[in-house]
């Protein structure tokens, strides 16, 4: 099992908008075995890393929804969390920026 560093400052990011908060954190995995694609896929596996659709810490309406990866060293991986609120639907229950459309032929 290799080392996963949480929450270092430089990287990370928080953005509100309409559709509510999207973080990005910072995770750095140390001691992953492999080289190349199979330490960055064997590092964004690893048991400490969190898994998508977890909670964000902060804000628990705020899930995980991308892993991507940021570097490699020899000793250390790097990637980045992006967590994000899910836009609530309208009470059409279509999204807001959704276009509907509807049409009828009447042939005589």
């Amino acid at each position: 099992m290799a080392t996963v560093i949480n929450d270092l400052l430089d990287g990370h990011g928080v953005s509100k908008s309409i559709d509510g908060y999207v973080f990005d954190r910072i995770a750095i995995v140390e001691g992953a075995t492999g080289e190349g694609h199979s330490k960055v896929y064997n590092a964004m596996n690893d048991t400490e890393m969190p898994d998508i659709g977890d909670p964000h810490p902060a804000l628990a309406s705020a899930l995980l929804r991308t892993i991507d990866f940021v570097e490699m060293t020899h000793k250390a991986v790097k990637f980045r969390l992006h967590y994000a609120q899910k836009a609530p639907a309208s009470s059409s229950g279509f999204d807001d920026d959704s276009i509907q459309s509807g049409a009828s032929v009447i042939q005589a």
